[in-house]
């Protein structure tokens, strides 16, 4: 009587000899894991590198001071866009705040006390809020709040 491929034993039909076995029998050995932080790995892995694929340490050392001048640049771009932002902002709510007190002058020379007094306080109430809130949540960049 002819046996089914399950009923085979422990080799399945078209498998080469000794994987079973690998796989019953896993082999063992050692995995050393090592980090490092920084930039650059110690002294010791850079030496290895350059053993292994010559110029690769100078090749690791330029990569790094490429990416800190970009780190570099980058930081020096957000705190001139910001600086800019700020002023903008400065600007229009300079501009802004005139704009009020205009219109509140206006209504009061038109005999429009009670607008005046609505608009103009506004304005003011407006303002202390906006640079109570905004010195309290100011927050200082790589300092915390």
């Amino acid at each position: 009587m002819k046996k089914s491929p399950h009923q085979q034993g422990n080799r399945a039909v078209g498998e080469p000899d000794g994987v079973r076995q690998a796989v019953a029998h896993p082999a063992s050995g050692r995995l050393r894991i090592a980090q490092f932080r920084g930039p650059l790995p110690p002294p010791a892995v850079l030496e290895r590198y350059d053993r292994l694929l010559p110029g690769a340490a100078e090749r690791i050392l330029r990569m790094a001071e490429e990416e800190q001048t970009a780190g570099r640049d980058l930081a020096t771009e957000v705190v001139r866009a910001t600086a800019t932002e700020t002023r903008r902002g400065q600007y229009l709510a300079f501009a802004a705040v005139w704009a009020a007190l205009g219109v509140t002058a206006y209504l009061g020379y038109l005999g429009h006390a009670f607008a005046a007094s609505v608009v103009g306080g506004t304005t003011v109430v407006g303002l202390a809020t906006v640079f109570a809130i905004g010195r309290r949540g100011a927050v200082n960049p790589g300092r915390g709040p």
